[in-house]
Parts: structure tokens; sequence; C-alpha cells
């Protein structure tokens, strides 16, 4: 893929139920393809993997995805950052992110998201939007352990899948 064109591929669900992968490819690194978002969801949970070099263009890229746009709440997902290189996100750029979220408000409310990091910089640049995040009344707690984000996720979780 020349340059940094992105493209997504998948079935939206309306429910974000069924299982579903969304991967963005950046371009050509060493002669592989970096993939820096990649989406799926399972269960009810919507599972965003970080990896490499994340900027704020992916990041409004990715929120922007059809199927963020069709969620039923409540939003439950897992943001996982173990395997950033680099932050390369801007105080401007967390600010277009909250008012992405605010355009989301009737999805977010009562939803949780559970952020994942394993460097002390992903943990710092998520705790940061812990705080951010502002008054949407939704919940956003920051881990260092996958299984930790997804028992805090779990009764969500069992109630959309009992409805």
């Amino acid at each position: 893929m020349p340059g940094d064109q992105s493209y997504a591929l998948a079935v939206p669900s309306l429910l974000c139920l069924d299982f579903e992968w969304y991967v963005r490819p950046r371009g050509n690194v060493n002669g592989r393809i970096s993939m820096p978002i990649q989406f799926k969801t399972d269960g009810g949970v919507m599972y965003s993997i970080l990896t490499g070099r994340v900027t704020d263009e992916e990041l409004f890229s990715h929120y922007n995805l059809p199927v963020f746009q069709k969620c039923s709440p409540p939003w439950i997902e897992i943001v996982d950052g173990r395997e950033i290189t680099d932050m390369a996100i801007t105080p401007e750029g967390q600010n277009k992110l909250a008012a992405i979220a605010a355009t989301k408000i009737n999805q977010l409310r009562g939803g949780r998201v559970a952020m994942v990091a394993s460097t002390d910089i992903t943990y710092g640049m998520f705790r940061m939007w812990e705080v951010q995040r502002g008054d949407i009344n939704y919940e956003v707690r920051v881990f260092r352990e996958i299984e930790a984000a997804l028992n805090w996720l779990l009764p969500l979780r069992v109630k959309i899948q009992k409805t």
C-alpha cells in the first residue's frame, strides 16, 4: 500500500455483538504492513488494539468508523495499548477526541472503557484521558493487566448478554 492510505474491512453490527475485525494498514514498514489500530467486537465488548506509533489522526479516523456510530448502549470497550511504541497524541488531539466523545453521549452514557497500558508513558496518556473525559456519564479506568480490565467490564458484559 503506497503512502499513508487507510481502509477498513468489516460488516458493521448494530449491537456490536458479532465478531468483527477492522484493520487499518498504515503503510509499508521494513517490508511489512504496519497496523496502528485494529478493532474487533466479541460478546458485546469492543476491542481497540493500538500498536506501534499512534497519532491523533489515526485515533480520529478510528473513532469515526461506522461501527462506533451504530453501537447501541451501553458502550463497553477495551483500549489495549500494550503494544504501543510511541504515543504521538497532542493536547489538541486530546481535546478533539473529547469533542468526538461528546457527540456520542447517548451511546457512552452508563458505559465503561477499560484502558490497558504496559509502559509508563502510555499509562500516563491514558490517565490523562480518564481525568479529561469531562461530564460525560461513563466510567474510564486504566489498568496494567488485561485480565483486571476484563474483570472490571464483566458486570456490564453479563448485563448486555442477558438482554
